[in-house]
């Protein structure tokens, strides 16, 4: 029994000194390996530490605000470093309000909230903001200083909202369809609330009854064909005055909508009434089936006017006719298409208009005419006319270049014929592109006052 025990005890005693040995070294490796790594250096640990923190916010010394339509003035808006929230409204037709904030260090967070309200950085191309290589369109953006972005605003329009109504003959004038949005900054002094509104152009757009023209009465081939126009008459029109009358050109994108779109799309038209002008106004529509730009133009080239170009003159003398008008005032105007449109009415009828507005237009030509013949032939028909011209273009309009508007102001130098003219260069922010000069052009009472302020020393005649 004793060797027993003694075996047992040799074998326990065996067997911890084992386990020590294992232990020791275990202990010697994991001491070797840490020999073999060093630790890192306090100052690399503070330094990675500094990279994974946020930035500080900043503190915001100043702020601007710029409509696309250039109505917000510094009585609208003036930034104050201990008001906190502040009212603006834009234009029916804005699309986008351009910030440009100050600080120093940090960093700000803006968020957006309204109705396709999204937040962009601008690039470095506020003319044609589309193609300046912005960034991603967000409801929420981190700003760096030097910094610059822009809200955008809907551009779902009325008459895109209720395109089933329309179809369906319940089209309501009455329908409410202001927009609101919220900008909200964050900064290490508190937050910055800029609430925006953008009203509708209903009231406005409901002060025009709707006409229609039987294209059939100028071409026998055109019978059935039935074109839209709208017209606006003072609401205490007193016959025994004579009023100044504006016929209004639309552009391509108003060709296949209803006619309802020339009213709520952009506000060329309406301005009129808005800024309570006593003076009536014709704005009529060129239909399609396609946008084919290449189709006269929709409304007619130097040389001569498509169907709808003859029906708005039909509409304009029939106006004359039932209205009491003054023939020494008579105005055109119109971007886009309708800028070229405007071209084509003047050529063809260089001793009807006071004064016109040539917005982002250009010479349509007939088949086998270039531009700059177009141009030519357009300057040399109104080198002895009456009308006074304004020529609006955008450096960076990418879909009528700014080339074109250089022919035409060219050719018009060459012929000798003075003309005014409203040219944004490419740091005027415009939006969707730089195409939309007519948005602070057509917005600005400036522009109206100039075009109503033109007179013919004879009467309209030639038509």
């Amino acid at each position: 029994m004793k060797k027993l025990n003694l075996s047992k005890q040799l074998c326990g005693f065996v067997s911890v000194l084992l386990a020590g040995v294992l232990i020791f070294s275990l202990a010697a490796f994991a001491a070797g390996t840490a020999a073999e790594t060093p630790a890192e250096a306090p100052e690399e640990i503070e330094a990675e530490a500094e990279a994974e923190a946020p930035a500080e916010l900043a503190e915001l010394e100043d702020l601007e605000i710029i409509n696309v339509a250039q109505t917000i003035t510094p009585r609208d808006f003036k930034f104050v470093p201990g008001k906190k929230t502040y009212n603006v409204t834009v234009v029916e037709d804005d699309y986008a309000v351009l910030f440009t904030p100050t600080f120093e260090e940090g960093e700000i967070i803006v968020t957006s909230e309204g109705l396709d309200g999204f937040l962009c950085t601008t690039g470095t191309d506020l003319g044609n903001p589309q193609a300046s290589g912005k960034g991603e369109m967000a409801t929420e953006l981190t700003i760096q200083p030097g910094d610059t972005f822009f809200l955008t605003l809907t551009q779902k329009r009325m008459a895109a909202y209720c395109a089933d109504d329309v179809a369906a003959g319940k089209f309501a004038w009455g329908m409410e369809m202001d927009q609101d949005y919220t900008v909200t900054i964050q900064t290490a002094k508190g937050d910055y609330t800029i609430n925006i509104h953008r009203p509708n152009s209903l009231q406005w757009a409901s002060k025009f009854k709707r006409y229609q023209t039987d294209l059939g009465e100028i071409d026998k081939e055109c019978e059935g064909l039935l074109q839209d126009y709208w017209l606006y008459v003072p609401e205490d029109y007193d016959e025994e005055k004579e009023y100044p009358l504006v016929l209004i050109l639309h552009g391509g994108g108003q060709r296949l909508n209803d006619a309802a779109d020339i009213l709520l799309r952009y506000t060329q038209t309406t301005v009129f009434p808005k800024y309570g002008k006593e003076v009536i106004v014709l704005a009529p529509q060129a239909q399609t089936t396609t946008h084919d730009y290449t189709d006269a133009n929709g409304w007619g080239n130097v040389s001569e006017l498509t169907i709808f170009g003859k029906g708005a003159m039909w509409a304009l003398k029939d106006t004359i006719d039932k209205y009491s008008v003054d023939t020494k005032k008579l105005y055109v105007g119109g971007c886009s298409m309708g800028g070229m449109g405007t071209m084509a009415f003047l050529t063809n009828y260089p001793d009807v208009f006071a004064g016109a507005i040539i917005n982002c237009g250009g010479a349509s030509v007939p088949e086998g005419m270039e531009p700059e013949e177009g141009a030519a032939l357009f300057a040399e028909k109104m080198k002895d006319s009456e009308t006074e011209l304004l020529i609006v273009h955008a450096v960076k309009d990418p879909t009528v270049l700014y080339e074109r508007g250089e022919q035409l102001m060219d050719a018009l130098d060459e012929a000798g014929k003075k003309y005014e003219k409203i040219i944004y260069d490419e740091d005027t922010f415009l939006y969707p592109s730089g195409h939309f000069s007519w948005t602070p052009a057509f917005n600005s009472k400036e522009t109206i006052e100039w075009l109503l302020a033109q007179e013919r020393k004879t009467e309209a005649s030639g038509f």
